[in-house]
């Protein structure tokens, strides 16, 4: 059962932008130091940070209650390639009180657009949407 679905569309000039302007400030609150690594290894690494951003986006969207902090929502790629969600801190024990269902992501992007989708899988949300 389909327990939450987010989606979310952004710019990467916007997220370059923000960066420009707010610098490590900004790139320190959302993103986590193997997320940085992981998008530093790409020659336009503001794509692949701008498709992390659209993920915790979608993924706030999806459980349809505030979440404490961007940088508390991880996404990795396993070995294979596919995109992964990690939940840490406060953000992860408020996961744990819904019921934690499945969550399943995808990003994609091209030279101006990064998107991602995030769908929860499972029972209803307790105390998020659906309830």
């Amino acid at each position: 059962m389909i327990a939450g679905m987010g989606i979310d569309i952004i710019e990467i000039e916007r997220i370059k932008g923000v960066f420009e302007k707010r610098g490590e400030k900004f790139i320190k609150r959302v993103y986590t130091e193997d997320e940085l690594k992981y998008c530093h290894t790409f020659a336009e690494p503001f794509t692949h940070l701008a498709a992390r951003f659209s993920a915790k986006e979608a993924y706030y969207k999806a459980v349809g209650f505030g979440v404490i902090s961007f940088h508390e929502i991880e996404v990795y790629n396993l070995p294979t390639g596919k995109p992964e969600i990690r939940l840490h801190g406060e953000t992860l024990a408020r996961w744990e009180s819904i019921g934690s269902p499945r969550i399943h992501v995808s990003l994609s992007h091209n030279r101006l657009m990064a998107t991602a989708v995030v769908v929860l899988e499972g029972e209803r949300l307790n105390g998020g949407n659906g309830t």
